[in-house]
C-alpha cells in the first residue's frame, strides 16, 4: 500500500458512549495523525485516549477527559504517532460532538 495522507476516521458516538475512532490496520504506521473535535451543540465534555495494541482502556491513555468544550467550537490535537493495532478511543457528555482523526497511513 502506498503512503497516502487521509482521513482515517470520523465518528459522532452517541452520549457518553466510548467508541473506536480508528484502529490501526495490520502492518500499518501512522507516523504522524491529528484529533479534530467539532461541538455541535451547547458547551459540553469530551475524552479521548490513545491505547497501544488494542489494550482496553485505562487511566494512563487518556490525552484529553472531560475537557470542556464551547458550544460550536473545534480543536484539534496532534501530532501522534501510532503503530499497528493501536487505538483511539473517544467519547462526548452530549452526543453533539463529532471527532475526525487524519494522518499519514505508511505499510
Amino acid at each position: 500500500m502506498p503512503d497516502v495522507y487521509r482521513i482515517l476516521g470520523q465518528v459522532a458516538p452517541e452520549a457518553e458512549t466510548t467508541t473506536n475512532l480508528y484502529v490501526v490496520p495490520a502492518n500499518v504506521q501512522v507516523p504522524a495523525c491529528r484529533v479534530w473535535i467539532c461541538n455541535r451543540g451547547t458547551a459540553t465534555t469530551f475524552r479521548f485516549s490513545l491505547a497501544s495494541a488494542g489494550a482496553e482502556e485505562a487511566n494512563e491513555q487518556f490525552i484529553a477527559y472531560d475537557m470542556p468544550i464551547d458550544a460550536n467550537e473545534s480543536m484539534d490535537f496532534g501530532p501522534f504517532c501510532l503503530l499497528s493495532a493501536d487505538v483511539i478511543r473517544v467519547w462526548s457528555k452530549s452526543g453533539g460532538v463529532s471527532f475526525t482523526v487524519t494522518g499519514l497511513e505508511t505499510s
